[in-house]
């Protein structure tokens, strides 16, 4: 080991379906996820209010600004931290990413890459069920067996990226 080296967290790779993709199984699940989160605060003075109607601060953050009301899905979550609008902002984004980044289900088998790890970011490029992009690997299980040899099974989770966090 060099001194003054640092390993990456994160390691990038490219698989095809010509090289290396088994069987793609990825579905998108998009049925049950929120496309909106409704983050509440509470003050000092829920204590005083035993129905905790009166005291609960607010804040709705929406996947898309023009998602008409009729059709959010609305996750509730309380953030007895979040004091501020821009807190509870955050955490609804930040909900929300989480949510959204399970949108994937299924896994995708390939030849054995014996360096993937969870949080690699794989890029597909899979001409046979015409998917391209990222997924960032949730999980991944490398098997070694007689019948068909070295391979890894990737569990996917969706790439998100917040770009609003003002």
């Amino acid at each position: 080991k060099k001194a003054g080296y640092i390993k990456p967290f994160r390691n990038y790779y490219l698989i095809t379906d010509k090289h290396h993709i088994i069987a793609n199984n990825i579905q998108t699940n998009v049925s049950n996820i929120p496309n909106a989160v409704s983050v509440t605060s509470k003050n000092d003075t829920m204590f005083f209010d035993p129905l905790n109607i009166l005291s609960a601060d607010q804040t709705i953050v929406k996947l898309d600004s023009s998602l008409p009301d009729e059709d959010l899905k609305t996750q509730i979550a309380e953030c007895p931290n979040a004091h501020n609008g821009t807190l509870r902002k955050r955490y609804g984004l930040a909900l929300l990413k989480k949510s959204i980044a399970s949108g994937y289900k299924g896994e995708i088998i390939t030849i054995g890459i014996p360096e993937l790890k969870p949080y690699d970011i794989v890029f597909i490029a899979d001409e046979t069920t015409d998917m391209s992009g990222p997924i960032e690997v949730k999980q991944v299980t490398h098997i070694l067996d007689q019948e068909n040899g070295f391979i890894s099974e990737i569990v996917p989770e969706m790439v998100v990226m917040v770009n609003d966090w003002s």
